[in-house]
């Protein structure tokens, strides 16, 4: 038998106008309106939010009903101190209005006799109210629309929502009727035989009331098919059978319920609730307040917050153009009316990405068509703060100090202009909250999206340092040691810009530990590498590109376009209008689908042993060995099979000839254990540095959603080693120096070096052909060292850096890098380099003598 899913019909899916934040990779989060008391200012009249100002509570666009409503009463709050909801003053209320059933607005056919069912919005979902009761409701699962519709052969199952299943058991095409069985869990309860142009109702008692529709379907036509007999079906309408009964006294979250009848429903909040600063605060369901991160003011808006995977479409403000009535005005679409346009609370900062409609374009019901260039979209870029910038944290780049980038808003998502420049967009792949810290293991890559992951290869002895590794689709793009409390920001040449920042992470804390080394990440921020040129003349959608400028982009639509009943229509990229289908009014709004991928849910094709330990680390010298004894326990009611192999991992692997496992193979019992003894010995002549290594106990490996270079074993023992020789050259001055120069004037600073060795080491100091992080490349021909070419045994040594500065030289940042380049296998690349910053000033050619 096969099975057909209904999911894109789900109401669980519901329209919201709402912002969309993506809190983490199965999270979204929306909003409703703004409220923001300023300092020393109360709110002197009740602050309302409905289906017109905050979306996420129902709203039906066809029949133009709504039904929830929330409240905190008038002077309930005053900035910026006293933040407090007394007890029953923030109100949510709600009662059932009447709803056309699809079948009967399109077909004029009645379902059970009735030609409306009562809806009501519960917790921002849509609900039915059994026999028009509002104190017993119960979701409405699925609603197909009009140009909806589903084919079944026979003995096809339709799969519906919580169990339900439909079966078309027999066709007769000579009396045009089906005979459908409609099944639970498996279980069928009802059958019927349904003739074409019909209605099956399935009713039931529920909640004390009688005979209850639960289920409904019209069977559009009956036809013999290319390989069988096929029945259409279409109007699909279902509830739950789970009821919710509301009762005076019952709680929902912080939420009581005061007042429950048959024709309405209020809640009030049982305790006072605290609009702290930073704080997202739990009402009832998936409603909740977001609360800036600000003393000053108190700034809010109500939220809902999804995890499940779906389809969400978020709306802007409902324009409703009555019967003999246009649009005296424009029709203009914002940040505060349309949520799907760019907000941060924190900063009250939004995109000034706009969409309008010009005024008397439409006028009900003679004239539902935009003419050409009657509809504007534009959007210009603004300054945004990089989250980091709360706690006063900035980088250096190009020797500035950054705490900003060119935020722009295009097509409702987020771009940064690339350069400062509007024509030139990437998208904004990864935004790290302020409040978000990441934890990571040390080998466990972090996925940021667009095929981006980070990864900690190695934290070093001291505890204060982390190797970096970024890649794309499993290739290393960038790879930087990192102190703790210090950025790793990256860039690259983009669309003919240069040096463009792309990257930026910051470590907040490394972590040494006996069997994981961690590190916490914060502020992390990742652009894309594809970079949208806009031009003008470019078309997007029914809209062209008039005017486009480093500051800011202009499009028109470039043909008439009608908002025809009962339609969608497509505008720029994944923003469109949907069109209610009345025939007495032009209702309309516009929208965009956002798409969530939450956590799949999967039974894993692999036995998962439990290792102990499952990482390790340590440092050895060259001709030096440890041993490391590993137990792998069996959790499974049957035979495990383990073959050891030694995996390359990540860059500079151990050679396998440095490993030895005993034993190589085994069967480990039902329940059992078994102990495997590893040891590793180091060559005299291995380099210094750091060297990783997997040891798989099975060939069993996860699903990776890019290609990597090596398959990611489940049941693996990880190994991380330091080679080290104590080194015999000590650098006894900081390895940065940073000055303030005047032009025309020379300047020499001392690198001072000590052999503690018991022989003469080599050096040959050189000038490093790129650095990126100074304004300005300090010029080779500035510079002059002078250094001896060995160090003594026992002896110091000094290496001058000399810089000449010219006349004329321009105010400045100027830096570059000298590799001392010691012979001594002790010192890594890394250790031996000297950066040096120099900040050119030129005196004022201007004197002022008299006072200021």
């Amino acid at each position: 038998m096969k099975t057909k899913l209904i999911v894109a019909f789900y109401v669980s899916m519901m329209l919201f106008s709402l912002t969309l934040s993506i809190a983490s990779a199965d999270t979204l989060q929306y909003r409703g309106s703004i409220q923001n008391i300023a300092n020393g200012q109360s709110n002197t009249k009740d602050l309302v939010w409905n289906a017109s100002n905050f979306a996420g509570l129902y709203y039906d666009l066809d029949s133009n009903i709504a039904t929830e409503t929330l409240t905190i009463k008038a002077n309930e709050l005053t900035a910026p101190d006293d933040r407090t909801i007394s007890k029953n003053s923030l109100i949510y209320e709600t009662y059932p209005v009447q709803v056309e059933y699809e079948v009967h607005r399109k077909e004029g056919i009645t379902v059970d006799g009735n030609s409306k069912y009562y809806a009501e919005g519960w917790m921002a979902e849509k609900y039915v109210a059994i026999n028009g009761k509002a104190n017993k409701i119960a979701k409405l699962l699925l609603e197909m629309k009009g140009d909806e519709k589903d084919d079944l052969a026979i003995k096809e199952e339709l799969k519906l929502p919580e169990g339900f299943t439909l079966t078309s058991n027999k066709i007769d095409l000579d009396n045009k009727e089906v005979l459908l069985s409609l099944s639970k869990d498996g279980k069928e309860i009802d059958s019927k035989l349904v003739k074409e142009g019909e209605v099956y109702v399935y009713a039931k008692d529920l909640a004390s009331e009688k005979e209850v529709p639960i289920f409904s379907i019209y069977v559009e036509e009956v036809f013999q098919g290319n390989e069988s007999k096929v029945v259409q079906l279409k109007y699909a309408w279902l509830m739950s059978e789970k009821v919710i009964e509301i009762d005076n006294g019952k709680i929902f979250g912080l939420m009581e319920v005061k007042n429950a009848t048959e024709s309405g429903i209020e809640l009030a909040n049982e305790e006072p609730i605290d609009l702290k600063p930073n704080m997202n605060v739990d009402i009832i369901g998936n409603l909740k307040f977001k609360v800036a991160d600000t003393k000053e003011v108190l700034r809010f808006h109500p939220m809902l917050e999804y995890t499940e995977s779906g389809t969400y479409e978020i709306r802007g403000r409902v324009q409703n153009i009555e019967n003999g009535k246009s649009n005296a005005n424009d029709l203009v679409w914002k940040a505060y009316n349309f949520a799907a346009f760019y907000y941060d609370l924190d900063s009250d900062l939004a995109t000034p990405e706009t969409l309008s409609i010009n005024a008397n374009e439409l006028k009900a019901l003679e004239d539902r068509s935009i003419s050409k260039n009657g509809i504007i979209y534009k959007t210009k870029q603004v300054s945004k703060e990089y989250e980091f910038k709360k706690v006063d944290l900035y980088f250096m780049h190009k020797g500035k100090k950054v705490t900003e980038y060119p935020l722009i808003g295009w097509q409702a998502e987020k771009y940064v202009a690339v350069g400062d420049d509007a024509q030139k967009l990437s998208r904004l792949i990864y935004e790290q909250d302020a409040s978000e810290t990441k934890t990571l293991v040390v080998g466990e890559p972090w996925n940021l999206g667009d095929g981006y992951t980070l990864t900690a290869k190695q934290v070093d002895l001291d505890g204060n340092k982390v190797w970096l590794s970024l890649a794309k689709y499993g290739v290393e793009v960038e790879s930087e040691v990192v102190n703790d409390n210090a950025f790793m920001v990256e860039d690259k040449d983009m669309a003919g810009k240069t040096d463009v920042v792309y990257f930026v992470t910051y470590v907040d804390a490394v972590f040494r530990g006996t069997e994981a080394n961690m590190v916490q990440i914060k502020y992390t921020w990742l652009i894309s590498d594809k970079v949208e040129e806009i031009k003008e003349g470019d078309l997007y959608g029914a809209m062209e590109v008039i005017n486009a400028s480093s500051d800011y982009i202009l499009l028109l639509n470039n043909k008439s376009i009608n908002l025809d009943q009962g339609t969608t229509v497509d505008i720029i990229g994944n923003l469109k209008f949907k069109v209610a289908d009345d025939s007495s009014a032009i209702r309309f709004y516009p929208f965009v689908e956002k798409k969530l991928v939450g956590i799949p849910v999967f039974k894993p094709e692999y036995d998962k042993l439990e290792i102990s330990p499952s990482y390790y680390s340590f440092r050895l010298k060259p001709s030096e060995n440890q041993t490391i004894t590993v137990t792998v326990k069996n959790p499974y009611n049957k035979e495990v099979h383990t073959q050891v192999q030694i995996i390359p991992y990540k860059e500079s692997v151990i050679d396998k000839n440095w490993i030895k496992v005993t034993p190589s193979s085994a069967d480990i019992p039902a329940y059992g254990k078994q102990e495997y003894t590893i040891n590793v010995t180091i060559p005299e002549d291995a380099g210094v540095g750091y060297y990783n290594a997997m040891i798989a106990f099975t060939n069993d490996t996860y699903s990776y959603p890019y290609p990597v270079p090596y398959p990611n074993y489940v049941n693996v023992f990880s190994l991380s080693l330091e080679v080290w020789i104590p080194p015999s050259i000590k650098i006894l001055s900081p390895r940065y120096i940073y000055d303030k120069v005047e032009s025309g004037q020379n300047y020499t600073y001392s690198i001072k070096l000590e052999n503690l060795g018991n022989q003469s080491i080599n050096l040959k100091p050189e000038i490093s052909k790129s650095y990126k992080y100074s304004q300005y490349n300090l010029p080779e021909d500035w510079i002059t060292l002078d250094s001896h070419q060995s160090i003594n045994a026992s002896s110091k040594a000094t290496v001058k850096i000399i810089v000449k500065i010219p006349y004329n030289t321009p105010a400045g940042s100027y830096g570059t890098e000298i590799n001392l380049n010691i012979s001594d296998r002790g010192l890594r690349e890394w250790e031996q380099k000297v950066q040096i910053n120099l900040e050119v000033w030129v005196p004022p050619s201007i004197k002022i003598l008299s006072p200021r």
